[in-house]
């Protein structure tokens, strides 16, 4: 009868454990090596993952020689890993890699399906004005997802690439090997990435315009009811506003027979009155005092409708914010003489501790 005889060459193990780690496998491959093969270690098996090392001989003869870069199939293989496992960033205990950056936009991303698809961008509430509200729509990030593999679970971050700002696109991948070197900054990885010579796509309206052709021909079809129906889009915007803060503005205006103690929060004017309102409502007022009683318009300045409370704090006006003074704490402690005397009281109504370091100007 014949005899059979089974060998294993380190040839083969070294090919098997770094096939496991581009098919993503690279605890299988760790195993192999670290606790399949005598005498091996940790250290042994990652000098072998990383292409330094080799296993050579067979069976009892197989020791660890250093790897010939020479060779094809290395530096095929270290090329695989370079491209499968480069630029990748942790971010919320989550894996990220880049592959692609938007480069421009068009109709087609206007979709209410992918822009409250996204459950890291979702920007599905419109119903604010904008014009009360400049910043509440730079919503753009959401017109991201359209040109996302998944529009739900990937990620959009702002970089820089290509020497200037851009929506790079990544997507989640699983834990990366142990001792592959990973970035805790989105910027940092994108650079590791790109020094590799690894490429991004190039995601935008080039690639829809099939679709965008006809969306153009439909359009030339219905020029005269879409000219209207943004007409009356405009129109329910403008009457949105100017309700809104009409309303506003008659409530301001009545500031003396608005005044109590018996809030949390609210604006107290230099003359030592307290415009009482609900949490978060504090810029939708700053904006209109603005208007009624200083006629200006943050809108036209530098800041916006989001900064119309710092400009209404150099005026004079204190912040009244969740029972609590904020801006007295922080740094600005002068307060009027009408002030003082109106804090003084809501620390004694509300049975609160007066504010630190008051400076009566």
């Amino acid at each position: 009868m014949e005899k059979l005889f089974f060998s294993i060459s380190g040839e083969f193990v070294t090919k098997a454990a770094r096939d496991f780690v581009i098919e993503d496998r690279w605890e299988h491959a760790l195993e192999l090596l670290h606790d399949n093969i005598q005498g091996s270690s940790y250290d042994i098996a990652v000098s072998i993952l990383k292409g330094e090392k080799c296993f050579a001989g067979v069976n009892e003869e197989m020791d660890l020689y250093e790897e010939d870069q020479t060779k094809s199939e290395v530096q095929d293989y270290i090329k695989n890993l370079k491209y499968k496992y480069t630029g990748i960033c942790k971010y919320d205990n989550k894996y990220w890699r880049p592959y692609a950056y938007v480069n421009g936009y068009c109709e087609l991303d206007l979709n209410s399906k992918y822009m409250d698809a996204n459950k890291y961008h979702n920007y599905s509430n419109m119903s604010i004005p904008t014009r009360m509200c400049r910043d509440y729509s730079k919503w753009s990030m959401a017109r991201n997802n359209f040109y996302m593999k998944d529009a739900q679970n990937d990620y959009a971050v702002i970089l820089d690439f290509e020497d200037r700002s851009t929506v790079v696109l990544w997507e989640e991948i699983r834990m990366p090997p142990l001792w592959i070197k990973h970035y805790n900054c989105w910027q940092e990885a994108l650079n590791d990435y790109l020094e590799a010579e690894l490429r991004l796509s190039c995601n935008g309206p080039q690639d829809y315009k099939e679709a965008l052709d006809e969306k153009i021909a439909e359009r030339k079809n219905n020029t005269e009811s879409m000219r209207k129906a943004g007409k009356r889009y405009a129109e329910q915007q403008e009457k949105a506003f100017q309700d809104a803060y009409k309303q506003t503005a008659e409530y301001v205006n009545d500031l003396p027979n608005r005044h109590t103690l018996n809030t949390d929060n609210g604006w107290l004017s230099p003359q030592g009155k307290i415009l009482p309102f609900e949490y978060s409502e504090h810029e939708q007022h700053a904006y209109v005092i603005l208007k009624e009683q200083y006629h200006r318009d943050p809108n036209e300045e530098e800041a916006n409708f989001a900064q119309a409370g710092d400009i209404l704090i150099k005026l004079g006006w204190r912040k009244l914010q969740k029972g609590k003074w904020p801006t007295l704490y922080l740094s600005d402690y002068t307060v009027t003489q009408s002030q003082f005397d109106t804090i003084y009281d809501y620390c004694k109504f509300n049975k609160k501790a007066m504010p630190p370091k008051l400076e009566v100007k």
